[in-house]
């Protein structure tokens, strides 16, 4: 019995020696991360306090000193790394405003009916339609037309037979066919009414050019007196683009002021153009003033009530500049890549000045020349923190 208490006495010692010993062998500097959450940092293994997936071990606490990321050529491939000089490029404020595609009311035609009656057709009814010289857009029912038509033949059958009589009624016949070509009848529909002899009591109107329907008075069955607009007919072959702009932002929208044209829904069609109306009052219950701009509307690719956008350029300058891609802004100021060497990369905080859509201007940070990083800025991030542990901003200072 004394031998075996000795004995499990003796196993004790020697596990405990063990463990130490296993112990010993991990590195205090080594750090464990997560893939998902790369701000989780500990220093031992266990699951992510937010997603809760086992925590990945990173080799060692990294060197403060060493501010470098290496990738390898396949992680280069993966993040979509790609690099530019930093150049002289000649930069400027943009404004951007929302704007619409209309008709050009001064292309616009209002088509009246020339003689009172009743609707009786209508070829088009949809704004927006398109139309074709010569095809017809209503027909009107006119007693008037009738008497006038009657009229007409009256005197054509009283001319033929002045011969016999010694009378010339020539001039009482083509009073009466310029009545009723005033009224709208062309000259086949005259034709045709001298050949029948019969009065029509419906009048069909033609379509005299081509154009698009920009407006629909009246509908089926309305009684119309001489003169009621039936249409307005839109040439497109030219079309306003109209920006309501904040009064506060007015100042950069006067007449002439050079414009960018583009339209979401035509990708890459960029139009240069100049303002040609700027409404010096606010509109009516707002605080807006309206931009007008003419373009062509080459191939008819345009149409009323498209979306577009006018973007005004100011403060045109040339300066030290990078693409917007490329720089990172967070609370702790601006930063961009740079390639240090093939495969190493290293952050740098920057002074930003003036920025558009395309580029940043650099006023402090990097010289012309340095390689920034352009695609992958926010991947390579991810994986600084998620190697090393911390934010590669954290303690950095311009």
């Amino acid at each position: 019995m004394k031998k075996i208490f000795v004995l499990l006495i003796s196993l004790t010692i020697l596990l405990s020696v063990s463990c130490k010993k296993k112990e010993s062998t991990e590195d205090p500097n080594t750090i464990y991360t997560c893939s998902m959450d790369p701000q989780v940092v500990e220093h031992h293994p266990g699951k992510c306090p937010i997603c809760h997936m086992e925590l990945t071990k990173v080799s060692s606490i990294p060197d403060k000193n060493d501010n470098t990321i290496h990738i390898s050529d396949a992680e280069k491939r993966l993040a979509n790394i790609k690099t530019e000089f930093v150049e002289m490029q000649t930069i400027s404020n943009e404004k951007n405003f929302p704007a619409v595609v209309s008709v050009n009311q001064k292309l616009t035609d209002a088509i009246p009916s020339r003689i009172s009656g009743r609707i009786d057709m209508l070829y088009y009814r949809s704004v927006g339609e398109r139309v074709e010289k010569g095809l017809p857009l209503f027909q009107i029912y006119s007693e008037e037309l009738i008497a006038a038509e009657k009229q007409y033949l009256s005197a054509l059958q009283q001319q033929e037979n002045s011969s016999a009589l010694g009378i010339d009624y020539t001039q009482l016949a083509e009073a009466a066919r310029r009545k009723l070509e005033l009224w709208g009848m062309n000259d086949l529909q005259l034709s045709e009414l001298k050949r029948k002899r019969i009065p029509e009591s419906v009048l069909t109107v033609y379509a005299d050019r081509s154009g698009v329907i920009a407006e629909v008075s009246v509908t089926m069955g309305d009684y119309v007196m001489e003169g009621t607009p039936v249409y307005k007919l839109a040439d497109l072959s030219s079309v306003w683009v109209e920006a309501q702009v904040y009064s506060s932002e007015a100042a950069s929208i006067t007449e002439n002021t050079k414009v960018e044209v583009t339209f979401p829904s035509l990708p890459g069609k960029i139009i240069e153009a100049k303002i040609n109306f700027a409404n010096p009052e606010l509109l009516t219950d707002s605080k807006l003033v309206l931009a007008r701009i003419e373009i062509p509307n080459t191939g008819d690719e345009l149409t009323p009530g498209m979306q577009a956008y006018i973007t005004v350029r100011t403060n045109e300058k040339e300066t030290l500049a990078v693409p917007s891609s490329a720089v990172l802004h967070d609370s702790n100021g601006a930063t961009v890549w740079l390639k240090k060497s093939p495969g190493v990369y290293e952050p740098v905080m920057v002074q930003v000045g003036m920025e558009n859509k395309e580029y940043s201007e650099i006023i402090s940070g990097i010289e012309e020349g340095d390689a920034v990083v352009t695609s992958g800025a926010y991947l390579l991030q991810s994986e600084y923190i998620f190697k090393k542990g911390q934010d590669p901003m954290v303690g950095m200072k311009m």
